[in-house]
């Protein structure tokens, strides 16, 4: 595995104070250090973590049509739905229909954002909550709803401090669905969870004619003293950044929070 640059963004303004960009250099010096020991230390390969090792996550296998149901509801009222985009234009240009060539294939509804719980999320989907704040170290959960002939583009996740889990929601078509990481692919199955290292280079494609919709969750990676502290301390700055802030604020409220921003 490569060292990962840290790239941290801040939702397009510039910091206005000498302060702001020290912080933020600091902040970037630091997580990248951490990082390269994380990678360092950590010898999993693609298809070495599996739910075997982290037990506590059956719970979401065996509840899954729980999750479901609630989905299925918010289904019903897309439109009320973050596209992906909106809060993070890095990924602009890593997402599309194959056919339409447009931008808005990928829409996701989050429960958690590095440690911040949403709200809205929780109001929403209220059973799908309770069962992801009782995952231990969770940082990041959300609905990754992907459109027909979609394909989300290579990319690479930027802090190896997590691992990134997989469930599968609505998933018609599991020949059709994949995920590629590294050299290795992977169908999406319903109800079935894949963890993997979201360091490595990962792409996803939705070939099938239905919506795909997986639960994508990130929790905290399990480190020896004392990169288990350094990496809470680093999760801890990655939640107060500037880019992160204004996610938030965005799911809190949904679409009209765009469109206000714009």
């Amino acid at each position: 595995m490569k060292n990962q640059e840290i790239k941290l963004v801040d939702g397009g303004k510039k910091s206005s104070t000498f302060k702001d960009r020290f912080v933020s250099k600091i902040m970037k010096s630091y997580l990248g250090f951490v990082d390269r020991m994380i990678i360092k230390t950590v010898k999993n390969k693609v298809g070495e973590t599996d739910i075997a090792n982290y037990k506590e996550l059956y719970a979401l296998e065996k509840n899954w049509t729980t999750i479901r149901k609630e989905l299925d509801l918010l289904l019903d009222q897309l439109d009320t739905v973050v596209y992906y985009e909106d809060v993070d234009k890095r990924y602009s240009r890593e997402t599309g229909d194959e056919k339409t060539k447009k931008k808005d294939s990928w829409k996701i509804e989050q429960f958690y954002l590095y440690g911040h719980r949403i709200k809205r999320g929780f109001k929403r989907s209220p059973a799908t909550g309770k069962l992801l704040e009782k995952i231990p170290g969770i940082q990041t959960a959300l609905f990754s709803i992907l459109q027909p002939k979609a394909h989300i583009k290579a990319h690479r996740g930027e802090y190896a401090g997590l691992l990134r889990c997989h469930l599968g929601l609505k998933v018609d078509s599991p020949e059709e669905c994949k995920i590629r990481v590294n050299d290795d692919f992977f169908h999406w199955k319903e109800g079935e969870i894949f963890i993997f290292d979201h360091t490595n280079e990962h792409e996803a494609w939705n070939n099938s004619e239905s919506i795909r919709v997986i639960l994508i969750f990130d929790f905290v990676r399990k480190l020896p003293f004392p990169l288990s502290f350094l990496n809470k301390i680093g999760l801890k700055m990655l939640g107060k950044s500037n880019h992160i802030e204004n996610a938030k604020k965005i799911f809190e409220h949904g679409p009209n929070q765009v469109l206000k921003s714009v």
